[in-house]
């Protein structure tokens, strides 16, 4: 059978590396990311306060278990507070509070079969809150819903949705920094 598909002659190892490379990327295609290459790939423009060298020093201060906190383009401070496998939770600024969810998607709508549900959750002057939710590939595109997701994880949406005012109260099993 294999001599059949990979033929003989001069050709044939170049065929069976081809074989082995289309093999080998459609394996490799599928492999899930995590929130932390997630976190690393995202573009500037998602959080404009917080550039992507400062996205890379609070990533390696949590790897390092040292307060992973920088001064952002404000001259305020920015904070990475939690970060999971698979979501993450961020103060940006003052005013300005992050959680994000990687979560699988019943239809993928790439090769990863991803999605980031961004919740920036902002408190005003007069100290009511306000709550913008956002969704994107893991490649940061962005689209224009969240696509269906599992029963589990439509409930953690459900709870980050609800959960504008208090948004330090996480539960252990949402955002949790690991110790």
């Amino acid at each position: 059978m294999w001599h059949e598909l990979l033929g003989t002659g001069h050709g044939a190892p170049c065929r069976f590396a081809m074989l082995f490379l289309c093999l080998f990327l459609s394996v490799s295609s599928k492999a899930q990311l995590s929130m932390r290459d997630v976190l690393l790939s995202m573009p500037d423009s998602i959080f404009c306060y917080v550039d992507h060298e400062k996205v890379l020093d609070l990533v390696d201060y949590w790897d390092a278990r040292m307060p992973a906190q920088v001064v952002n383009r404000l001259d305020g401070d920015t904070s990475l507070d939690a970060l999971t496998a698979d979501s993450l939770a961020m103060t940006i600024s003052s005013v300005q509070k992050v959680q994000a969810l990687l979560l699988r998607v019943e239809n993928p709508v790439d090769s990863v079969g991803q999605v980031v549900v961004l919740f920036r959750n902002y408190t005003l002057s007069t100290g009511q809150s306000d709550q913008e939710v956002a969704c994107y590939t893991a490649d940061w595109r962005p689209l224009v819903a969240i696509p269906p997701v599992s029963a589990s994880d439509a409930e953690r949406i459900d709870r980050l949705v609800n959960r504008v005012d208090n948004l330090l109260k996480y539960d252990g099993d949402m955002l949790n920094k690991s110790e």
